[in-house]
């Protein structure tokens, strides 16, 4: 193999794996946000190894797309430039991420990586409708400041 095409083969090996680095970093963005949104369609995270990295990353965004108000009707499949996938993209995840931060449903725990692999969990959600059922009643009395001999 010459040297060019040595060249141009680490050149590709590069970049796969820097676009799985980006699927996978990705996947789990999206495995944080539907598990509060949509938590029956976690198991759409498990993309990494799909041999198709753009088409996967489409997989994903699209199940997102119904919680963005101005990019709900994009077609992912039409946008062929990187850069502007890139920024639909980021756009369909900003405005899922600001749905998540305004769920008023369950209280629901999202479980997430950060940079340094520690997984941290947040809960999202309504405490009230979560503790309800462990609550007693509301009782109502007065306090009796002074108590007088009882007859």
């Amino acid at each position: 193999m010459d040297q060019n095409a040595q060249l141009e083969h680490n050149q590709r090996q590069r970049l796969n794996a820097e676009a799985e680095s980006r699927l996978a970093a990705e996947a789990e963005r999206f495995r944080s946000i539907i598990q509060v949104l949509a938590p029956e369609d976690a198991r759409l995270a498990n993309v990494v190894g799909h041999s198709d990295t753009a088409g996967a990353r489409a997989i994903l965004a699209d199940r997102l797309k119904e919680f963005s108000p101005t990019l709900k009707s994009c077609a992912l499949g039409h946008v062929r430039d990187g850069v502007a996938f890139n920024a639909v993209l980021d756009g369909i995840y900003s405005d899922a991420e600001r749905a998540v931060r305004a769920y008023r449903g369950p209280l629901r725990s999202v479980t997430a990586r950060d940079p340094n692999g520690q997984g941290i969990t947040r809960f999202f959600g309504d405490p009230l409708s979560c503790w309800s059922p462990f609550s007693g009643a509301t009782q109502r009395g007065r306090i009796n400041r002074h108590p007088g001999p009882r007859s």
